[in-house]
C-alpha cells in the first residue's frame, strides 16, 4: 500500500507549493483528472530536482534488470511499485543505490480498503491531507531498460501506518503501511541535492498525524466514474478518527 492514487486538479496549482518550479510541459496541463492504479504501471506527473525543479511524466514501477520475458517483467515489476522507507538506507537494499534520485508524487488523495466484518467486500476510502487540494508523497526514480529503450520510472515510498490508516487499510499483506506523506516544507527538503543520509533518515521517519487527514467512503475503485464521490453506507465507527 499504496496502489491507487488520484490527482484531480490542474498541475498549475503546484506553483503555490513550489514557486521555483520550472515551466510545466503543456501536455501535463491538459489533463486535470488522473486516477493511477499501480497494477497498470500508469504514467504520472512527478516533481524532481534535475538541474532545476521540474515536472515530468514518469511510469509507476521500475523494471528490474535481467528479465528476459514480458511475463517476468510483469510479475517482478510489481515488487518495485512501493519502496519501504525502512529499506532505503539499508546498504544491502536496491533502494539504497537510488536514494539520491528523489522525487515528489503530487496527489489529491489516495485510496485505502477497510475490511468490515458485516460486508462481503472491502469498503474503499478516499484519503487526503486535511483541507488540501494537492499534497506530496515521497518517491524515488530511476531509468528502466525496455525493448524500446530507457524510460523514466518511479516508486512510491511507504512507511508504517499511523493509527487512522491502520483502521482504513485492513485485511491485506500491507495493511500496516501508508504512503510517506510530506508537508510542503519537508517536500522541498526532500528534493534538495545536499540532503545527507542523516537528514534523509529524519524525513523517512516522519509520520503525518492522523488528525491532519480527512477521509470518506467511496464507491468501489475504479469502477465508478467519480471515484472520490462520497457515499454513506451503514458502517461501524472508527476508533481513531
Amino acid at each position: 500500500m499504496c496502489y491507487n492514487i488520484s490527482l484531480r486538479v490542474n498541475p498549475e496549482l503546484l506553483y503555490q507549493y513550489l514557486p521555483t518550479l520550472n515551466p510545466i510541459p503543456e501536455a501535463l496541463l491538459l489533463n486535470t483528472s488522473w486516477h493511477g492504479n499501480a497494477d497498470t504501471f500508469p504514467e504520472w506527473p512527478v516533481v524532481l530536482n534535475n538541474n532545476g525543479t521540474g515536472l515530468a511524466s514518469f511510469a509507476w514501477g521500475p523494471i528490474p534488470k535481467g528479465l528476459n520475458t514480458p511475463e517476468k517483467v510483469q510479475e517482478e515489476r510489481k515488487l518495485y511499485l512501493n519502496a519501504p522507507a525502512d529499506k532505503i538506507l539499508d546498504p544491502g537494499s536496491w533502494w539504497n543505490t537510488i536514494r539520491h534520485q528523489r522525487c515528489l508524487i503530487p496527489v489529491s488523495g489516495f485510496y485505502g480498503y477497510r475490511q468490515v466484518p458485516s460486508r462481503q467486500n472491502k469498503i474503499a476510502y478516499y484519503i487526503r491531507q486535511k483541507g488540501r487540494e494537492l499534497f506530496f508523497i515521497a518517491g524515488l526514480w530511476t531509468l528502466s531498460d525496455t525493448a524500446a529503450g530507457e524510460i523514466p520510472t518511479f516508486s512510491l515510498i511507504t512507511r508504517k501506518a499511523n493509527a487512522l490508516l491502520k483502521e482504513l487499510h485492513t485485511g491485506g499483506p500491507d495493511e500496516d503501511r501508508m504512503p510517506l506523506m510530506l508537508t510542503p516544507g519537508i517536500a522541498e527538503s526532500w528534493l534538495s541535492p545536499e540532503l545527507t543520509d542523516f537528514q534523509l533518515q529524519e524525513i523517512l521517519n516522519f509520520s503525518l498525524p492522523s488528525a491532519e487527514l480527512e477521509y470518506w467512503p467511496v464507491n468501489t475503485v475504479p469502477s465508478h466514474p467519480d471515484v472520490a464521490e462520497a457515499f454513506y453506507p451503514d458502517l461501524p465507527p472508527l476508533m481513531n478518527k
